[in-house]
Parts: structure tokens; sequence; C-alpha cells
């Protein structure tokens, strides 16, 4: 995952160390902000599932249909002060060490397509599936 990934697996992002860490974007992702022209096909982002409710733990709530249904779309905010709209299709959890199943672009629009149906029916079989099937398109960022 490289020294800067592992680096806010303990650090916030002011560099206090915390066994929290931080929240973040891969640092091999083409990074959101107002100054991005193409940003890679799948954006990994990073955090923990902390004990107090905190951070990516909410990600267990995915498994209530009702749930999932209601909170379709999140909103991640930059640096910068953007913000950008996030339809949730498929949700899981995976180590964090585990970083080679998931590829940061693809050849052709039906790769990624293919891709996306495999997460959803593997999403579905840990409850955590938030679409029957997502259509991906070539300008469909993930």
């Amino acid at each position: 995952m490289g020294f800067v990934n592992h680096y806010y697996l303990k650090h916030t992002t002011d560099n206090t160390v915390s066994d929290w860490g931080a929240i973040y974007v891969d640092a091999r992702n083409e990074q959101l902000n107002q100054h991005t022209c193409e940003l890679d096909d799948i954006t990994r982002i990073y955090g923990h599932q902390m004990r107090d409710g905190s951070q990516f733990t909410a990600l267990k709530k995915f498994k209530d249909p009702n749930y999932s249904k209601d909170h379709d779309m999140g909103v991640y905010y930059t640096d910068d002060g953007l913000c950008y709209k996030m339809d949730f299709i498929a949700t899981y959890v995976i180590s964090g060490e585990d970083d080679s199943v998931i590829p940061f672009n693809f050849n052709t629009v039906e790769e990624k397509q293919a891709y996306v149906d495999n997460e959803i029916i593997h999403a579905a079989k840990s409850g955590y599936s938030n679409a029957d099937y997502a259509d991906i398109d070539e300008d469909s960022k993930l």
C-alpha cells in the first residue's frame, strides 16, 4: 500500500499520532480537488472501523435494506472546499493490507462493468448491496 498510505493508518491529517488514523484517499490515486482534470476509474478511500462507532463503522448499517435504501448517497469533501456526490451501490470491508484486488483503471467499459457487476454480487453475499444493477459508462467513476 505504500508509505504514505500506511502513515495515515496511525496519524491524523495534522500529523498527530493516533490509533484512529485518518480517512484518506490512496496516495496512488489522482487526488480530488479543483485542479483535477481526470480521475482514476476507482478512487480508493481508507479508514478504520472503530469500536466507538466513528469512521467507517457505519458501513455495517448497510446490511439493513431499509437503511441502504434511505442512504444511497454520500458526500466527499476535499481540503480545498469542494464536495463530490457519491452513489453507494455496494459496500464491504476488506483489510487495508489487501489492496491487490482493487484496480485503479480499466481498459474498456465492458471490463469496468464486469468489475462492478462482480462487486455488487460480492457485496450482496455479505448483505451490503444497495443496487441490483449499476449501469456503467466510460465516464463512470467509482
